[in-house]
This record gives structure tokens, sequence and C-alpha cells, in this order.
């Protein structure tokens, strides 16, 4: 097996017209409870792909998750919510089947047409996806002639559809959205202008994951500053390993000086507390933290104000809900001022951003959260080194 770089799906020796094409994207978006996909930034993020795919007469095949159903089919998990959103946005008719392999779905993609797409329902439904099961896998690599994962964001889970899949099938390619996402953490890992600064908050995913996959990152930055769940985490856990290999590299860490927190969930309990300001050190395990209070504002603000790059992982409070956002909106704020270079990993920092900030065209924004991190880490993501393996 030959290891070579990944070849792009505007590679001029590629030919489309007519192929079958099975298309991995991220569609792990937020639906709400009547159906319709909450912020659909997401979902814009796979159109140039399609759109390219589709001018060029491929028939195409998308596959994608939603949340971690674990096997079972969960309704509220479905795909078709997002196939419908992604319908509007491309301008494209799609045809949705609730399957993904079988004899309905095997005579369906028979029947496409060139310039034509097909959605799959969500793969999690079906334990074959967890642990690559060779029949599970044989199916969906059956449908398609080439593969085309365009998905970051979940390229670092062994699973069926962004590993064993693709193994399985002679012409394997890479997404322009993947691409874009790859060259902007290049530039950050490679050469970045310093010093770059790390914000890193709640990106959506375990907090223990991200504070493991962040040691990584301890070689390309020179500030870490941490709030949100990460910080909370990192108080009840203190953390002693992340932050004496962060001194040990000689990383500045920025931990909250003050903190919003409230016993209980003043939003959602008659029994919750009033927020309320308190020093970092008398937070206690029954009021966690809401928000980074002012002082912490001021200074994660003085530190991004002297960075080359700065790089956001989640908001660094509970932004959604209004007396808790003016931590994760001062931050947002400071990132669109001056000319530094700033990058936004996440679904959950980018809806931050378009929420609370004002200027989004300076940002660059990145598909996933822990993908990404372990990527700037040099650790190898299984989605993204079957691309480079050559039969």
């Amino acid at each position: 097996m030959v290891i070579s770089p990944i070849r792009w799906i505007d590679d001029p020796a590629a030919q489309w017209a007519g192929k079958r094409v099975l298309c991995r994207l991220d569609l792990d978006v937020a639906v709400a409870p009547k159906g319709r996909v909450v912020d659909a930034a997401g979902v814009l993020r796979v159109v140039p792909t399609l759109r390219f795919l589709l001018r060029q007469g491929a028939r195409v095949i998308v596959v994608g998750h939603r949340g971690d159903p674990k096997a079972k089919v969960r309704g509220h998990l479905s795909l078709l919510p997002v196939a419908e959103c992604l319908q509007e946005r491309l301008r494209h008719e799609i045809v949705f089947v609730h399957d993904c392999v079988g004899g309905g779905v095997r005579c369906l993609v028979n029947d496409l047409r060139d310039g034509r797409l097909l959605m799959l329902e969500n793969t999690r439904f079906y334990r074959g996806e967890y642990t690559q099961h060779s029949e599970f896998v044989s199916a969906l690599a059956a449908l398609a002639d080439v593969y085309v994962n365009d998905a970051l964001g979940c390229s670092h889970l062994a699973h069926a559809s962004l590993s064993a899949v693709p193994r399985s099938m002679s012409r394997r390619l890479g997404g322009l959205g993947l691409r874009q996402d790859l060259q902007t953490l290049r530039r950050l890992r490679d050469d970045p202008p310093r010093p770059v600064v790390a914000i890193l908050g709640d990106g959506g995913e375990n907090p223990v994951d991200l504070l493991r996959a962040a040691a990584g990152i301890l070689p390309i930055v020179d500030t870490l500053c941490v709030g949100g769940r990460l910080a909370w985490n990192g108080k009840a856990a203190s953390s002693p390993r992340l932050w004496r290999r962060a001194k040990a590299a000689g990383v500045t860490v920025e931990l909250p000086r003050d903190c919003l927190v409230a016993t209980g969930n003043p939003c959602k309990t008659k029994d919750g507390s009033a927020p309320r300001v308190v020093s970092w050190g008398e937070m206690t395990d029954d009021a966690p933290l809401l928000d980074i209070g002012p002082m912490t504002r001021e200074r994660f603000g003085e530190v991004i104000a002297q960075a080359g790059t700065v790089l956001l992982l989640g908001g660094v409070g509970a932004w959604r809900q209004p007396q808790c956002a003016d931590g994760t909106r001062s931050v947002v704020n400071s990132l669109t001022q001056g000319s530094r270079s700033c990058i936004v990993l996440g679904a959950e920092a980018a809806a931050a951003c378009r929420a609370l900030g004002r200027n989004h065209a300076s940002l660059h924004f990145v598909g996933g959260s822990l993908a990404p991190l372990l990527w700037l880490g040099r650790e190898e993501l299984p989605g993204l080194r079957v691309l480079t393996e050559q039969i």
C-alpha cells in the first residue's frame, strides 16, 4: 500500500459524469422540536462540494449522521429535516430514503440519473456503523463507484462510513470543504502569526476529551485562555497534568479570575438562585460556572489584543442564556477588532460568533472541534488516513 497526498474532487483527471458517488458529509446540526434546522450554517458548508459534483453530472448519494442514537432508530435524530434544509439551500431536488442499506436503497440508487441526489438515513441507526461490520460496510460500498469525504468534523472516528467503507472502494477523494479546512489549519500549525492564543470553552464535545486533545496543541500556542465547561471541568479535576505540561512548554495559562455562578439553574428551575459574580477561588461544586466575570473579560480582551493568531473553541459561558452571554460576546467582539488571523472551530463557536458578533467576514470557520484539535496535534485521523492510501 502506498501513502500519497489526498486527491481532491476538482482534480482535472477526475471524471464524474455518470459516476455514482458516495459522499460522506458532516450533517450533525441542531434541529428544533418542530423539525426545522436551527442554524443552517452547518448545512451551507457542504453546498460547494455537492454543487460541484452535481454540475459535473455525478449521481450523488449522501451519507451522514445526527447525534448518537447508539444503533437504534430514533425519529428525532432522522436526517429528513437536514435533507429539507439542504434542498432549500442547494436549490436542487433531494430524494430522501428512510434507510441506509437494503433492496429499497439499491433500487433507488439504480434509478438515479446524472446530476441527481439521493440522501440516506442516519448511518448511526445501524450497529454496523459503530462496529464496521463487514455486511454493513459491503452494502454501503456497493452503492457507489467513488467515495468522497467532506467531513473533517467527524474524521477522527473509526466508523464504517468514514474508514472501512472507503477502504473497500478503489477511488476515494476529499471534498472542497475538507480541503479549505485543512488549508486553514495547516497555516496555523506550520507558520502562524505570533503570538498564538487559544481560547478554550464549551465546544460541544466531552470536556475531558477536549482537554486531552488540547494538550496536543501546546507546541503551537503561546497562551491558553480557558472558560466555560472546560474551565469548570478543569477546576473540578484540577487538571494538573495539562496545566503542568503547558507551563513546562512555556505556554501561559489564563484561567478565570472571576465567574458568574448560580445554585441550580436560574433559567429552568424555581429554586435556582440569581446569578452572582464570585472569585475563582470562591467557586463551589453546587454553583457551576455560567460565564466568566468582568475581570476575566477584561484580561481575555487584553490577551486577544496582543495576539497575531486566535483559535476559538466554543463559548466561555452558557451564552445561549441572555444573562450568561456577556463573556462570550466580549470575546467574539475582541476577535473581530484588528487584523489578526482568527480561526473558529466547530458549530458551537460558530453559532456564538454569528449570534453575538458584529463582523464575521474576518473569521475563518472550520468544521468540528475535537477532530481539528487532534489534527493540529499531529494525531492521525482515520477518515483522512484512508484518503491517502492507494491500493
